[in-house]
C-alpha cells in the first residue's frame, strides 16, 4: 500500500493502508492517546491494543466530538491529563480521529514540556488527505478559526482507510472538497476522474496522491512563508462561512463554497479562465457540494479580514488560473469586499 516520505524536520512517513499498522520499534516510554467521543467509541480500544502489544504504558482521553471542542479549554484539559499521567519528554501523544482531534492533540503536544512527539492516526477522508499532514496544529477563538496554534510536525501518519466505512456521507463530502482543492492546485487528471466517478476518491491510490501533493508543498515551505499558502485555496471565505454558521456548515462544505466564490471572482477579475471556473463549479456540484454562500459577502468581511494569512494591510488569496495551476494574489484589505462581491455575478 502507498507510503509517502515527508522530508521535513523531523522527517516522517505517511502510511495509507487497510487495517491498523504494525508499529515500528518505538522509543517512547509512555503513550497518551487522544480521541473524540465518536471515534473513541469505535477505535480507541483497538489502538490501545497496538501499544499494549508493545508493552508501553498508556492512557486514553476523549473529548466531545465537533468543532466546538476546538478551543483552549480542551487543550488545558489535555495538558492537565498529561500531567496526571506523567507524560515525559520520552513520551508520545497519539491523535486518533479527524481534523479537530489532530489539531488539538498536536497543539497540546507542541506546548507540553516545550514539545513532545506525536503520531497522527487520521480516521476521516479530510484528515487523511490534508489536516494530518504538515504539522499545522491549533484551536479557534470566538473571533476566528485557527488563530492560536503552532507548527509541530508529526513523527508519523498512519491512515487506516477501513475507518472510512463508518463515516456519514457529509464527512465523505468534506474530504472530497479538500481532494478537489488539492487537484485544482496540481492534478487536473485526478480532478476529472473524481468528478466523473466520486468513489475514486476513496481508493488508497487517490488518497495517497493528494497526500503526496500536500507533502511535497510542505517540504518546500514548512512554515507557510510562500508556496504553502497555495493550500489555502478557498479557505479565506470558508473560515468566515464556518464562523457565521456557528460551525453548522462543516469545514469541507465551506471550502467548496469558498473555492466556488474565488473561481467566480477570479473569472470576473480576468485571472481564472472560463473553462477553469466552469470545471470547478461543475465538479463541486457533481460531488454533492454547494457553490453559493448562504451569507452576503458584507457579513463575512470581519472574519475574512482576521484571517491568519493577513500580513498588515494585505491578505494572500489563492486564485486558480487553470485546473492544476493557481497563483498567490496579494490583496489589499480595502479591495477584498469588492473582489468577492464579483462572486455573486
Amino acid at each position: 500500500m502507498p507510503t509517502i516520505q515527508v522530508h521535513t524536520t523531523p522527517p516522517y512517513s505517511i502510511r495509507i493502508q487497510h487495517g491498523w499498522p504494525v508499529l515500528p520499534s518505538l522509543q517512547a516510554t509512555e503513550v497518551y492517546i487522544v480521541s473524540d467521543s465518536n471515534v473513541g467509541e469505535l477505535y480507541l480500544g483497538e489502538v490501545h491494543g497496538l501499544f499494549a502489544h508493545a508493552g508501553i504504558r498508556q492512557y486514553g482521553q476523549t473529548f466531545p466530538a465537533g468543532e466546538s471542542s476546538k478551543h483552549l479549554g480542551t487543550v488545558q484539559s489535555l495538558l492537565e491529563g498529561f500531567a496526571e499521567f506523567g507524560l515525559t519528554r520520552s513520551g508520545l501523544v497519539v491523535a486518533l480521529g479527524g481534523g479537530v482531534v489532530g489539531d488539538v492533540a498536536g497543539f497540546a503536544a507542541s506546548i507540553w514540556l516545550r514539545g513532545v512527539p506525536f503520531l497522527q492516526f487520521p480516521t476521516t477522508l479530510l484528515a487523511m488527505v490534508d489536516s494530518s499532514i504538515g504539522g499545522k496544529t491549533g484551536v479557534d477563538l470566538d473571533q476566528g478559526k485557527n488563530l492560536v496554534g503552532s507548527f509541530h510536525q508529526p513523527s508519523g501518519v498512519f491512515a487506516n482507510v477501513d475507518t472510512l466505512r463508518t463515516l456519514p456521507q457529509e464527512y465523505i463530502e468534506d474530504g472530497l472538497a479538500e481532494m478537489l482543492k488539492t487537484c485544482v492546485l496540481q492534478d487536473a487528471s485526478l480532478f476529472e476522474r473524481i468528478v466523473t466517478k466520486p468513489s475514486v476518491a476513496l481508493e488508497p491510490e487517490s488518497i495517497a496522491r493528494c497526500a503526496e501533493i500536500k507533502a511535497n508543498i510542505v517540504e518546500q515551505d514548512p512554515t507557510e512563508k510562500g508556496v504553502r499558502k497555495l493550500l489555502n485555496l478557498g479557505h479565506t471565505a470558508a473560515h468566515a462561512i464556518e464562523l457565521a454558521s456557528n460551525f453548522q456548515i462543516s469545514h469541507g462544505h465551506a471550502v467548496a463554497i469558498g473555492m466556488a466564490m474565488v473561481a467566480r471572482a477570479g473569472f470576473s477579475a480576468g485571472i481564472t479562465s472560463a473553462k477553469c471556473r466552469n470545471a470547478i463549479l461543475h465538479g463541486l456540484e457533481a460531488t454533492g457540494l454547494g457553490t453559493r454562500s448562504p451569507y452576503p459577502v458584507a457579513d463575512l468581511m470581519a472574519a475574512m479580514k482576521r484571517d491568519k494569512k493577513r500580513a498588515g494591510g494585505t491578505i494572500s488569496l489563492i486564485v486558480p488560473r487553470e485546473l492544476g495551476q493557481c497563483e498567490i494574489l496579494p490583496m489589499p484589505l480595502e479591495q477584498l469586499e469588492a473582489f468577492y462581491e464579483a462572486a455573486n455575478d
